[in-house]
């Protein structure tokens, strides 16, 4: 039946053409949904925002008087057409704002179509118009992790082993997650140096992602004085300063002069 009504729909379009004196491009339904724009930001680069906000204007020689619906769509597909027997959503006014919550590093495409109703009972879809990829990526790194060791008797070359999967940078504090440090490309090892002072030492790391969402980790590491063992103690042979030279060298004189005088008796 369906296919029948299609076959014979310009039949009907051409007789009421020639009946009424109508220009055939009045059934040829709305076209496409013109200056759509994300008023968000979003783009191809890797963005945490999770809300895309998408505005739109009619298609040419429409407006609210002779537009029933925009039908649209927010998916992964950067090929799709809108159809009024799919899931997609009905609305009458020209903004949304959606929220894609737990996206981690998603291109995301905006679909959108207008349906008339100058003719009803039988309206017309528009052709799909689409705006994309919007890439959206609010996960931060996970496992998120840092150690080194657990007692040091230096403040100097103490090696972090850190790890997260998906982190791009990271920030290493003595002092709190992302306080007084800047950010440097992620690696696995990194040595790094204490405050002064005896005692147990917090160290901070902070990783981010190239979207800057961020995971945090710490690690303590106690810092003690250097035990003194036998290995530890080097033994030198006394030296003489200069004084000590000149010293040695008197006496060195006044043993001479006195063998001498002995000799002499």
């Amino acid at each position: 039946m369906k296919k029948k009504f299609s076959n014979i729909r310009p039949v009907i379009v051409i007789t009421l053409c020639l009946l009424f004196g109508l220009p055939f491009y009045a059934f040829s339904g709305p076209g496409i949904v013109t200056q759509l724009k994300c008023d968000s930001g979003h783009n191809d680069d890797p963005n945490s925002n999770s809300n895309i906000a998408m505005s739109w204007s009619y298609p040419e020689s429409y407006s609210s008087t002779t537009i029933s619906f925009f039908y649209y769509a927010l998916n992964t597909s950067s090929e799709y057409t809108i159809s009024t027997q799919d899931s997609a959503t009905k609305r009458l006014d020209v903004l949304i704002n959606e929220g894609l919550s737990g996206s981690d590093n998603i291109k995301y495409y905006f679909h959108i179509a207008a349906m008339d109703k100058i003719f009803n009972p039988l309206p017309d879809l528009g052709p799909t118009t689409t705006y994309g990829p919007m890439r959206i990526d609010n996960v931060p790194p996970t496992g998120a992790s840092v150690s080194g060791p657990e007692n040091t008797c230096s403040i100097y070359n103490n090696v972090l082993e850190l790890g997260a999967s998906g982190a791009t940078t990271i920030c290493i504090s003595n002092q709190n997650y992302g306080v007084n440090c800047s950010d440097e490309i992620f690696v696995t090892f990194k040595s790094w140096t204490l405050t002064e002072g005896f005692g147990e030492k917090v160290v901070y790391v902070q990783f981010k992602d190239i979207a800057g969402n961020t995971a945090t980790a710490s690690t303590s590491i106690t810092y003690t004085e250097c035990e003194i063992t036998k290995s530890n103690i080097i033994h030198r042979i006394p030296s003489l300063n200069t004084y000590g030279i000149l010293l040695f060298a008197f006496l060195i004189l006044i043993l001479s002069v006195r063998k001498i005088m002995q000799t002499d008796k």
